[in-house]
């Protein structure tokens, strides 16, 4: 369009997107095809979080506004499908239905009292993150001890983009697919710290935190995304290895706690897919002393890829 600069035109056609794949998960949960608007829900919520985190686009604060609160309905609809005894969802598919129309009508720079309404019913979870999960609480191997998260810190985490390097220098890419729990469905807003530390817990390299899970099964959380590190392979301490700490917001405390860990050390940095074991938190960046999460064979799941510059 004449006149709109590059940035406008992208959120223009972000929005497009978005307003379209709404409608489309919406008509799905109307018709009672609840995995296909499942689907579509926490693909559209994954997406729009991470255009609104990012700087690219620059939404205006008014508009961040309104995208965080469309966010926390598809999460809060997304959670009622996968476990519709949930009593306390705060809306029904006729005022979703009015607000995915009105969402299809919104413009940048405007109110959106249909999703304003609906999101300050929705029960608060002490976090911009919405619910993406079971309204109970994990249990079993995790307990109260909240001691692992950073609360404050891993907050501002995000995914780096890709670098980068000079050449002949590697860059070491991880594909973050899924991770095994044997009471997946139950977390609420599971998302992973990825942390480059040495034996000190010293950061070493930028540290950063993933959006929450894309799906999930009886076993399993699905994340699917690429975690790039931003120091050379060439230049990785020795002492150093890269963490994975996943994160789930506990309701009854109103705060994020770190369930489990696992980690890759340097000798692993290697392509191909890898099954890392999970331990019981606090994170030990030492890797003394481990107690194993489980001895059910649940994994972390990962797939490695070396590039050279």
């Amino acid at each position: 369009m004449a006149g709109r600069s590059s940035t406008a035109e992208g959120r223009h056609d972000l929005l497009v997107a978005w307003k379209k794949k709404f409608k489309e998960g919406c008509d799905f949960d109307n018709w009672g095809q609840a995995v296909e608007a499942g689907e579509i829900y926490a693909l559209l919520k994954r997406n729009i979080e991470a255009e609104v985190l990012s700087s690219q686009h620059q939404f205006a604060h008014s508009d961040t506004v309104v995208l965080k609160n469309v966010c926390r309905i598809i999460a809060s609809r997304y959670a009622y499908l996968g476990a519709p005894d949930l009593n306390d969802v705060g809306f029904g598919m006729t005022e979703l239905t009015k607000l995915v129309e009105a969402f299809c009508s919104w413009t940048e720079g405007c109110d959106l009292p249909e999703a304003s309404r609906i999101a300050q019913r929705l029960p608060s979870n002490g976090a911009e993150s919405s619910r993406l999960g079971h309204s109970s609480a994990p249990h079993g191997e995790d307990d109260d001890d909240d001691e692992g998260y950073e609360a404050g810190q891993s907050d501002t985490y995000k995914l780096v983009q890709k670098p980068t390097f000079a050449s002949g220098k590697t860059l070491l890419t991880i594909r973050l697919d899924r991770i095994g729990l044997k009471d997946a469905p139950q977390h609420i807003d599971p998302f992973f710290s990825v942390l480059v530390r040495d034996v000190t817990g010293t950061d070493r390299a930028t540290p950063q935190r993933t959006s929450v899970a894309i799906g999930r099964s009886d076993l399993y959380l699905r994340f699917e995304m690429d975690i790039y590190i931003d120091i050379p392979l060439e230049e990785f301490p020795q002492d150093c290895a890269i963490f994975f700490e996943l994160n789930h917001y506990k309701q009854k405390k109103g705060k994020h706690s770190t369930r489990c860990f696992a980690f890759l050390e340097h000798d692993e940095f290697k392509p191909g897919e890898k099954a890392l074991e999970l331990y019981k938190k606090p994170t030990n960046f030492k890797r003394r002393k481990l107690s194993l999460l489980t001895v059910k064979p649940l994994y972390l799941h990962l797939d490695l890829q070396l590039t050279k510059f």
